[in-house]
C-alpha cells in the first residue's frame, strides 16, 4: 500500500511538472506573438521546402494576423543567423 501511494504521488508530481513546462512554452509563445504584431512582422528561419513554405505562407498568416518574413535554408544556415 505504502508503494502505490508512493507511485500515486510520483505521477502526480510528473503531470505537475509537465503541467509547469506547458504553460511556461505557452507564455513564452504569446510573448513572441505580442513582439511580432507589435513590429508587424514574425521571421521565421524554416528548411529549404516549396511545400513547407507555401504552408506557412498560407496557414499562419490566417491564423495569427501577423505577416512572415521566411527564411529558408539548409539547417546549419538557419542555425547561424
Amino acid at each position: 500500500m505504502n508503494a502505490r501511494v508512493k507511485l500515486i504521488f510520483a505521477l502526480f508530481l510528473i503531470l505537475l511538472s509537465s503541467w509547469q513546462q506547458s504553460a511556461l512554452a505557452e507564455s513564452e509563445w504569446e510573448k513572441t506573438l505580442a513582439s511580432a504584431r507589435k513590429e508587424g512582422t514574425l521571421v521565421v528561419g524554416i528548411p529549404a521546402s516549396v511545400e513547407l513554405r507555401k504552408t506557412f505562407e498560407t496557414t499562419f498568416p490566417a491564423k495569427f494576423k501577423i505577416l512572415l518574413e521566411l527564411t529558408p535554408a539548409r539547417g546549419p544556415e538557419n542555425a547561424n543567423r
